[in-house]
Parts: structure tokens; sequence; C-alpha cells
């Protein structure tokens, strides 16, 4: 792999972060890999991971100069003071809901109180990544711009068919 493509790669990864494109790569569990055997949710589960990676090839296909990757990897370093403790407030108030969950099943007003935690700090979340992506907008060209309209509405019409496809199958 050149230095070029490795380039492309990572600088893909920082701008479909910035940008919240919504896919990561998620490692599977073996556990739920045991528990989907046999079931049709195993043929959805494994068909995320060819998706994730067309995706991927989608947002290295934008052709970020080595310019744009410095200018966003600033860009995103300069969001860090905002982002950072929002993010581990995220992380401890799911944190806080699974244990309600777990806890106590029964104590609807504990989880609904969790729930409305983690409600808030997405909602605080999503504002800051606004932030993020107005400014990363400004770095990129109008064709790259364009391309992650494209790039964002095969996103959404993913996750539409994927949700259609599991109520198909959680009806049946």
């Amino acid at each position: 792999m050149t230095k070029k493509s490795v380039a492309g790669i990572v600088g893909g990864l920082v701008l479909a972060g910035a940008l919240g494109l919504g896919f990561k790569a998620v490692p599977a569990a073996a556990g739920l890999h045991a528990l989907l055997d046999g079931t049709p949710l195993r043929a959805i589960f494994e068909e995320g991971a060819a998706f994730r990676a067309e995706m991927l090839a989608s947002v290295t296909s934008l052709n970020v100069t080595q310019d744009q990757i410095a200018d966003i990897r600033e860009l995103v370093k300069s969001h860090h003071s905002e982002m950072g403790p929002l993010v581990r407030q995220m992380a401890d108030a799911r944190k806080a809901l699974r244990e309600a969950i777990r806890s106590n099943p029964d104590d609807e007003a504990a989880i609904r109180a969790a729930a409305a935690k983690v409600a808030t700090v997405e909602a605080d979340l999503a504002v800051a990544r606004a932030h993020v992506v107005k400014d990363v907008k400004v770095v990129l060209t109008d064709e790259q711009r364009e391309k992650i309209k494209g790039i964002s509405e095969k996103v959404h019409a993913r996750v539409k068919t994927v949700l259609d496809r599991v109520d198909n199958l959680m009806a049946n």
C-alpha cells in the first residue's frame, strides 16, 4: 500500500468521523454470531461489514488532499475541548442507563431518568458535531460536498432497508 493510499484512507476516516456519517467498524463478538446463527438476522449482520467497506471506499474516493487532511485534523482538534467531555458524559450516561435496566427492571422512573440523561447528552453531542461539520465543509470543494451528500443518502437508504427487513423478520 502506498503512502498516498494510506493517507487517503486516513483522510477519509477523519473526514467521515468529522462529518458524522454514522458508520463505523464494530468488531463482531463471537457470542453475537452464535446467538444469530441459523437466523435471518445473521445475514443482515454480516452484510453490514460489506456495506462498511463500500462506504469506506466511497469516502476515500473523495480524493482529499494532504492539505485538506491537515486542515481537517486541526479543526477536529480545535473542537476537542467541546467534544471530549461530551463523549465521556455519553459513555457515563449510557453506562448508568444499562445499570438502571439491569439492577431494577421494574423501576420505570429510574430507567426513564437515565434514558433522559442519555437523550440530553446526545442532543449536546449533535450540536457539537454540527459545529465540526460546519467548519469542515469550508475545507472541502463543492464536488467533495456533493459526493458526501451521495454517501449520506446511501447510508440513510441502507439503514431504512435494514430496518424494514428487521421489521419483517420480527413480524413473522
